[in-house]
């Protein structure tokens, strides 16, 4: 779990981050061997989903690679009412989110802290404004929970 205090929003507890997958983690399919480091470290303190319609079908292969689970969407509703459904069932209240689709917009505003990630594939606009933080690279997203200082000094007022 990852806990920090942060003035005038109190003490806030992550116990499991979710991960949208193409176009936030990965491009072209592909993940960073920069952002699969950080994913493998980030593993040891949260419970680290990634969740996906998996287009390309690499979903589980990339879940066996980084030891974290996979959430593969059913489509039996809109991916973006499954993906805030998700993060109730998990208990938002200590769950963060992290997408840059509109098909994301949703889970950042269940969650406790959601990042928009507006890398070379660009985010939506109503994903932006849901979210807690902007960055402009998925590293960036998890340096934030790697070195949770950092949310500190970005979220306090």
């Amino acid at each position: 779990m990852i806990e920090i205090e942060i003035p005038s929003l109190g003490k806030i507890g992550i116990s499991t981050i979710v991960f949208d997958l193409n176009g936030t983690l990965a491009m072209t399919g592909q993940i960073s061997d920069n952002v699969k480091t950080r994913l493998k470290l980030l593993a040891n303190s949260v419970r680290v989903i990634i969740a996906s319609a998996d287009t390309r079908g690499n979903l589980a292969d990339i879940g066996k690679e980084l030891s974290v689970e996979t959430h593969r969407l059913t489509l039996d509703l809109p991916e973006d009412e499954e993906k805030r459904l998700l993060i109730e069932k998990l208990g938002a209240e200590n769950t963060a989110a992290v997408g840059n689709g509109i098909n994301d917009s949703k889970m950042l505003k269940a969650a406790k802290i959601g990042i928009a990630v507006m890398g070379k594939e660009g985010a939506a606009v109503e994903t932006i404004n849901n979210a807690n933080i902007v960055v402009t690279d998925p590293a960036h997203a998890l340096d934030l929970f790697l070195h949770p200082i950092i949310l500190k000094s970005t979220l306090r007022k």
